[in-house]
């Protein structure tokens, strides 16, 4: 699937261009809470390893909630080999 397709679809889904945490980890196919403890203060990762790992999808942060644009998780989705064995 392109990412225009996966963006379309999210969109017909969601009816909004940007997504909060718990909306967004269902499209990537993460839970909310390993997302959520990813940015605890005793996670092993900070925000940059998150990043450059590749780990989930780059977001943008709106008065201190981060946010999920759909063009970013269907980038992520195409672009990203899924990880296998690694629970999320």
């Amino acid at each position: 699937m392109s990412e225009k397709e996966l963006v379309e679809m999210m969109y017909d889904k969601h009816r909004k261009w940007v997504l909060s945490m718990d909306e967004a980890a269902v499209e990537w196919g993460s839970s909310y809470s390993f997302v959520s403890k990813l940015f605890t203060k005793n996670s092993p990762f900070s925000e940059k390893m998150i990043l450059d790992q590749q780990i989930i999808p780059p977001w943008i942060t709106y008065g201190g909630r981060r946010m999920w644009k759909l063009t970013d998780i269907a980038k992520w989705l195409v672009n990203t080999e899924p990880t296998k064995g690694k629970k999320q």
